[in-house]
């Protein structure tokens, strides 16, 4: 397992609050293996005692030490008001709020040195509009919450908030019925963001590094202990408790794992045991983000015996197979822990190369059809040259494309293989206002300045 990088600091101040007086123990404990001292504090219907111990959490933090809150609910929408004032963001770098009942006005800006981030959730808000010109008395509108811009759901606010609409309030909480994983997740990664943005500290692990050490040890090393490594031993019978296991899908094939053991031996079985020692790889692209790394990668390799998380069920075919592989590892910035993979690619790219689905061969009952719209290795062919030649868009013609049988010439990419540079394996395999009627809008249509909080 990777140890702390050098820029590692001590353990950031992190401050949890919601309505509850306990509050969800997986997400308190998820935010300890990423490396935050997390204290959880209840709201409280006392003003002055509730802020009283939300400034207690700064309390001892030295000249250069900031801390954070992300709030939940009521606490959410009162932290969103408070720490609009500037004399109260003193020390907070960062302010994340789930699923407020209520909001500050669209233009409201907050300091540049705090980071901020708002998650709506599919509900109606109450949004507050300061005095102006017009209107010398501040008002409450409230707002039904819409979708957002574009697939990321971005709302047109003066500070970053997304919304979630077809989640419930709730939705990041694991003891609630309104838990929803998916959204949970993608606000996970934007707070984790966020936060590291505001602390100005990196992952405690280069997660970069953790990963290609994973990668190493499923295509190009002999060692099967490196290609799972296990997680840190628990401080607590409570962080056993939270800890999800890790998990492996890929999804053409529905083939994969879930938990330490099972895991490992899916890699075992499928890169060690059954690895051709003609695979190899080029890294096209690579994105790290706050908590993943998403890989594009070439992968070619001659189908010389049975590969189960790409062709189960087929005996070799031995013909040449060039495919783009996308993965998405989900790591804990905190250990390097491999949370989950996902990968992806062509699977019909792939049948159409060792021979198990022709194009040409159109289903009765589609005489329009004269090809069925699927190609070989010119995809991954095309990628590789980054551009599509000679393909008519959307007339369903594809006679101009070569079947790309994939029968191991290498012809259908009109190009050397040594074009690139590529990993190979061995031959062993190795290598407070007047509140206003309800108005049903989306926020995203409310007039707005940008900004980034």
């Amino acid at each position: 397992m990777a140890q702390p990088s050098p820029t590692s600091a001590q353990p950031a101040q992190l401050c949890v609050t919601a309505e509850d007086e306990l509050f969800d123990e997986e997400f308190l404990q998820t935010w300890r293996r990423e490396g935050f001292q997390v204290t959880y504090i209840p709201f409280q219907s006392d003003r002055k005692s509730y802020i009283a111990a939300l400034d207690a959490v700064k309390h001892g933090l030295r000249v250069s030490e900031v801390y954070a809150i992300i709030s939940f609910g009521d606490a959410a929408s009162f932290c969103l008001t408070h720490y609009l004032k500037l004399p109260n963001t003193n020390k907070l770098c960062a302010l994340i709020a789930y699923y407020p009942t209520a909001i500050p006005g669209p233009a409201s800006q907050y300091p540049a040195s705090m980071q901020v981030l708002v998650h709506l959730a599919n509900q109606t808000v109450n949004v507050h509009y300061p005095p102006s010109k017009t209107s010398h008395k501040a008002t409450v509108v409230r707002k039904q919450v819409g979708p957002g811009v574009g697939i990321g759901d971005r709302l047109a606010l003066g500070y970053p908030a997304f919304s979630y609409v077809g989640a419930l309030p709730g939705f990041a909480e694991h003891d609630l019925e309104e838990y929803s994983r998916i959204p949970a997740q993608v606000a996970w990664s934007r707070t984790l963001g966020a936060l590291q943005r505001g602390f100005r500290r990196v992952a405690a692990v280069d997660l970069e590094r953790v990963w290609d050490e994973m990668q190493e040890a499923r295509y190009f090393s002999p060692n099967e202990a490196a290609l799972l490594p296990p997680p840190p031993p628990p401080e607590s019978e409570a962080n056993t408790a939270a800890s999800p296991p890790p998990s492996a899908l890929y999804t053409p094939t529905l083939q994969g794992a879930t938990g330490h053991n099972p895991l490992q031996d899916f890699y075992a079985t499928n890169f060690h045991a059954h690895r051709p020692a003609s695979m190899r790889l080029q890294l096209l692209s690579r994105t790290v983000g706050a908590d993943r790394v998403v890989d594009e990668v070439l992968i070619t390799f001659l189908h010389s015996q049975p590969m189960d998380w790409i062709l189960p069920g087929v005996p070799p075919t031995h013909r040449e197979v060039k495919i783009v592989v996308v993965s998405i590892a989900r790591l804990c910035s905190g250990d390097g822990r491999l949370y989950s993979e996902h990968v992806y690619w062509d699977q019909a790219s792939v049948l159409v190369q060792v021979g198990l689905l022709d194009p040409g061969v159109v289903p009765a009952g589609w005489p329009r059809v004269q090809r069925v719209p699927v190609v070989g290795g010119e995809a991954a062919a095309a990628v590789l040259a980054g551009a599509v030649e000679g393909v008519s868009g959307g007339d369903g013609d594809f006679s101009d494309l070569d079947s790309g049988s994939g029968d191991g010439s290498g012809e259908e990419s009109g190009e050397e293989d040594d074009s690139f540079a590529s990993r190979e394996t061995g031959e062993d395999g190795v290598a407070s206002g007047r509140e206003g009627a309800e108005e049903q809008i989306p926020l995203e249509g409310l007039t707005v300045s940008s900004g980034e909080g």
